[in-house]
């Protein structure tokens, strides 16, 4: 879903480069990566679970980032 659901909400394609003959790696601008993050945990935590609010998806998505942010991976 992710470089579609970009252009279906009005944004750009995510580029892509070349890693090999068989992959290609997607490039996330850093001012994105925050965003990006976020949206993974709030699919992930919809995907795997019945119970959480959308408060707790939203606490839970706010604490990862500033884990990442922390260790220095955003």
């Amino acid at each position: 879903p992710g470089s579609c659901q970009d252009i279906l909400d009005g944004g750009k394609p995510v580029p892509v480069e070349p890693l090999d003959d068989s992959h290609v790696v997607a490039v996330v601008p850093v001012e994105e990566r925050d965003g990006v993050a976020r949206q993974a945990v709030e699919s992930a935590s919809i995907a795997v679970t019945d119970g959480l609010t959308a408060k707790q998806i939203r606490a839970l998505s706010d604490q990862v980032v500033a884990k990442l942010k922390e260790r220095g991976i955003l």
